[in-house]
């Protein structure tokens, strides 16, 4: 099966999503306003998809004999970075007033992704080294 590789960390993955929102959402809806909250929706719904766009493409680059894994783990970061920048550009203009909350969510979002991302890539990563 081509996507094998995807399987094991999309399910983790969208667990450990699910778990974290159900647990979250009561705090920030007491902190938040319904802007931030449906923002972090879009925050959390964005990134997953970059996340899994990323690890699908150093799993591709994996799998290649003569594919730069190196290469291929910052060319994913690099996209989702400058995907996520414009992104939170566009929100900045359209949540006038609130851009400040937003960042927060975006960051806290942004990094617990990105972090989770490296760890089952060095994981994934050493395995094939």
């Amino acid at each position: 099966m081509k996507f094998s590789f995807v399987r094991p960390f999309f399910i983790r993955f969208t667990l450990l999503i699910v778990a974290l929102a159900a647990v979250l959402f009561f705090p920030m809806s007491q902190f938040f306003n319904y802007e931030v909250l449906i923002a972090s929706g879009f925050n959390t719904i964005l990134l997953y998809v970059l996340t899994l766009a990323s690890y699908i493409m150093v799993g591709f680059a994996t799998q290649k004999k003569n594919g730069s894994i190196v290469g291929a783990v910052m060319g994913s970061m690099v996209m989702k970075m400058i995907i996520s920048l414009f992104y939170l550009l566009t929100f900045f203009r359209m949540y006038k007033g609130h851009e400040m909350d937003f960042a927060i969510s975006f960051m806290v979002i942004y990094f617990l992704f990105t972090g989770y991302e490296v760890y089952y890539l060095l994981r994934g990563v050493a395995k094939n080294v």
